[in-house]
């Protein structure tokens, strides 16, 4: 068995990595329990804005080796898939957008229309992201790596 030094995101620039529990774990496949937070969750200030968002997500990921509910794992996915994702969900969109507001205000269009129909444009853009989606994130795979010692050593499991 392999064991790591507990890995950040800023350590390794290979994985964006986010601890979880167990939930299932059947056929090399674990349905791990996150919590996300907001960046105002983790700000010094959030007791002065009074805006705590947190929530609890499940992602299935690849693991080896047996796994029980209760398990405390990290979540691994590659940092080009992430940005990928990122792409996808941000700057291509952030292109159309633009590219439909500025054509339509070079046409003489109002700029409060020309907003509209930038994000009206959006629309289809993710209908087809949507449709696409088995297509284009068949490669978004998530890894699992089970914690031993909440110190200082992840086992790759």
């Amino acid at each position: 068995m392999r064991v790591y030094h507990r890995i950040y995101m800023s350590d390794r620039h290979s994985d964006i990595c986010r601890e979880g529990i167990v939930k299932e774990y059947a056929d090399g496949c674990a349905r791990v329990l996150i919590t996300a937070q907001s960046a105002c969750a983790s700000c010094h200030a959030k007791g002065a804005c009074g805006n705590l968002e947190t929530a609890q997500k499940e992602i299935d990921a690849l693991a080896e080796g047996p796994l029980l509910p209760g398990d405390r794992v990290r979540i691994n996915l590659s940092t080009k898939v992430g940005m990928t994702a990122v792409l996808y969900g941000f700057v291509l969109p952030l292109i159309v957008l633009a590219f439909v507001f500025f054509g339509a205000v070079a046409n003489g269009v109002e700029e409060s229309f020309a907003g509209v129909a930038g994000l009206g444009a959006l629309v289809p853009f993710y209908l087809l992201l949507w449709l696409l989606r088995g297509r284009l994130f068949r490669n978004f795979v998530f890894t699992v790596d089970k914690i031993i010692n909440s110190d200082q050593e992840v086992s790759r499991g």
